[in-house]
């Protein structure tokens, strides 16, 4: 009975040894390395952000993007939309602020630069607000207005205040196949490997990491959102967050753990 017994535990104990390096093979290949920074979309609503103040000096890297307004293109003009909701940050902390464009479907390539000096001046009072180091363009653009995105990026970028950084967002086709911002028009993308429609499956299969986006701006950041999969995060410098409503000492931790294995607690 003895060897019997001894023979059990061996295979529970292999059993077991099994389990924990198939979940340890799993976090390596999807959880976030723990140099990598974290950075909080803060979108709409209020946000008391000042307990990121009190995070243990050993523990990841967190700043905050915010959205500072949301600029509707017309061919008429810019309407603009200022950021109304209180957002409360950790003093001097340095942010990225995020200009969302939004454009009239008929809008022409002609009307688009017409308002192009509009555009800019908005970008650049958003650039210049209070303790922002980067400025972050999200668009959507139709291939007919790419080359009107272009120069805008150009001109904004020669506006910028010295040291600062101009980065955008980008749909994750823009870092697969359909690849259309050249190097050097910002000094990041973020891809935003969530809500892709019906897309979503077959890219999901093609990442494996952040190194699968062939596109070079592609490959240091990218954005997730609590509300869809994790996408694997292998590789990736910083890992921008959207999660819907505010932000809470107690929502980053659960994002946190999720981050680190790979799988997110809803």
């Amino acid at each position: 009975m003895g060897a019997k017994n001894s023979i059990l535990v061996s295979l529970v104990v292999l059993l077991l040894c099994s389990c924990t390096n198939t979940s340890g093979t799993k976090a390596e290949q999807t959880g976030l390395r723990s140099d990598s920074e974290l950075t909080l979309w803060a979108w709409h609503g209020a946000h008391d952000l000042r307990f990121l103040a009190d995070r243990d000096a050993n523990a990841r890297s967190v700043s905050v993007a915010y959205l500072a307004r949301r600029l509707v293109v017309r061919p008429q003009g810019v309407e603009a939309q200022l950021r109304s909701s209180a957002l409360l940050v950790p003093a001097k902390m340095p942010l990225t602020a995020v200009v969302r464009i939004e454009i009239e479907s008929s809008l022409s390539a002609a009307s688009f630069l017409r308002v192009l000096p509009r555009l800019i001046e908005h970008l650049s009072i958003a650039a210049a607000e209070n303790d922002v180091a980067t400025l972050q363009i999200d668009f959507d653009a139709p291939a007919r207005l790419r080359p009107q995105y272009r120069q805008l990026l150009r001109e904004v970028r020669k506006q910028l205040p010295l040291g600062h950084r101009l980065e955008m967002t980008a749909l994750a086709s823009w870092c697969l196949d359909d690849r259309w911002i050249d190097d050097g028009l910002v000094d990041a993308v973020v891809p935003m490997l969530f809500e892709m429609g019906p897309e979503s499956k077959a890219i999901r299969q093609r990442l494996q990491g952040i190194d699968a986006l062939p596109a070079a701006l592609c490959k240091e950041q990218l954005g997730v959102s609590t509300t869809d999969v994790l996408p694997p995060l292998l590789g990736a410098k910083r890992v921008f967050v959207f999660a819907p409503g505010s932000w809470t000492f107690e929502r980053l931790e659960r994002v946190e753990k999720g981050l680190t294995s790979g799988v997110w607690t809803r």
